[in-house]
């Protein structure tokens, strides 16, 4: 819990208006590989949702030495709002990383995925079309038979932004 407490307090930090020059990213994964980065862009973003569906999806993502690729798609309100959201009250979220590397590893979660994993979302401003806060999720891994992805059959994944 100590290195989540202190992925809240960068967040707080990268997010204050201390003229700061570009906003920036700190993801951290653990599971079968433990690793921190400080990405300098910023690594959520905010669009209108698609498919004539109506309010904004949050999408959050970013590459590590571990991932090739991790993103999380969450759906919010129209006008996204400051709040806590979760896998338990959201009706449509997913997330899903690749392994980097020549790995058929992948992990995912979401709703349309078993099992579902989980993701608690603390939406801190919307500023801007920025968006900043904290999202903490548990993705599943998929691989094929007989691959060995590592001991963990999950990665935990916490940003700050």
């Amino acid at each position: 819990m100590n290195a989540i407490a202190l992925l809240v307090a960068v967040a707080a930090a990268a997010c204050s208006d201390s003229g700061a020059s570009s906003p920036s990213c700190h993801v951290q994964v653990a599971g079968d590989t433990s690793e921190t980065a400080t990405l300098s862009a910023h690594c959520a973003t905010l669009s209108p949702a698609g498919d004539g569906g109506a309010g904004y999806v949050l999408t959050v993502s970013a590459q590590t030495d571990h991932l090739s690729s991790l993103s999380i798609t969450v759906p919010l309100g129209d006008p996204p709002s400051p709040g806590v959201y979760s896998s338990a009250s959201l009706t449509d979220w997913s997330a899903v990383a690749s392994v980097a590397g020549d790995s058929n590893c992948a992990y995912s979660a979401g709703t349309s995925s078993v099992p579902t994993g989980n993701l608690i979302l603390n939406l801190t401003s919307v500023e801007g079309g920025r968006a900043h806060g904290t999202l903490k999720a548990t993705l599943y891994v998929h691989a094929p038979l007989f691959t060995d992805c590592g001991r963990s059959d999950a990665e935990e994944v916490a940003f700050a932004f």
